[in-house]
């Protein structure tokens, strides 16, 4: 079989964002917790494509759902040939994170997440741990951009803004850190400017949920679009010796996605 090859037009073997693995690279990153990358073989679907659960890449705890009610959709070929996660926000759909967050007055974390938010002028939780009363260490966007909380309630305990506006409807990389020793919170969006805040926080609750506040809420669920998620017991965003681990990411995030953030 022969192929005619057209002026112009670079032709390859590989597909679109295989050009490198990071898995290695990522595994063997200090206090990683879990990666999350979309992949069909990390997916269990139904017939019409709806996530019951999303195994770790690397690490520890699947993100799961058994509710078919509140599984979001997983979409093929949608983000530079790869699958995404599409949560729809009028459904509530939310993921529960099978690990344990990291808990205590010594705890440290980050959460890190390549999402894309749809739906402006309403509040869209993305990763948080929380009871029905009280919501803690929280990554949300509000309508007037992006916040962080690490918190005993969502009127108390450290909170930052962050600098940049995370964009919708656009790939956005969010980063957030927090330090219960020195009840410091962390944000970044892309690789704009860092924002801290300090006050008194609470890292007691080790369940975390993917696109909603707890796993019975309806209101203020994420709606849009996920590709990876990075679970650290280290607080990235604060600790200057780990910009390399930040850089590589979002170099992950360029070859694998074409999203330069």
């Amino acid at each position: 079989m022969s192929f005619l090859k057209l002026a112009g037009v670079t032709v390859s073997a590989a597909p679109l964002g295989y050009a490198k693995d990071y898995s290695g690279q990522f595994s063997a990153m200090d206090g990683l917790l879990s990666w999350h990358q979309p992949r069909l073989d990390d997916f269990d679907l139904d017939e019409s494509n709806r996530l019951a659960s999303w195994a770790a890449h690397a690490g520890l705890g699947d993100f799961a759902q058994p509710n078919a009610g509140d599984q979001p959709l997983v979409v093929e070929d949608f983000l530079n040939g790869h699958p995404v996660l599409q949560f729809n926000r009028a459904n509530a759909e939310k993921l529960i994170w099978g690990g344990a967050f990291p808990t205590g007055a010594s705890a440290q974390y980050s959460k890190i997440i390549l999402l894309r938010p749809v739906g402006s002028g309403v509040t869209h939780n993305i990763l948080a741990s929380s009871t029905a009363a009280n919501n803690r260490h929280i990554l949300y966007l509000k309508s007037g951009g992006l916040y962080a909380h690490a918190v005993a309630s969502i009127a108390s305990g450290p909170q930052v803004d962050s600098a940049d506006v995370a964009t919708l409807d656009a790939w956005t990389l969010l980063i957030a850190g927090y330090d219960a020793a020195t009840d410091t919170v962390s944000l970044q969006v892309n690789s704009g400017t860092k924002t801290t805040d300090v006050g008194a926080g609470d890292a007691a609750e080790a369940t975390l949920f993917l696109g909603a506040p707890t796993d019975a809420a309806s209101a203020n669920t994420f709606g849009g679009y996920v590709a990876d998620i990075w679970l650290f017991d280290d607080d990235l965003p604060a600790d200057a010796e780990r910009a390399a681990d930040l850089a590589l990411i979002r170099e992950y995030c360029q070859a694998r996605y074409g999203v330069s953030v």
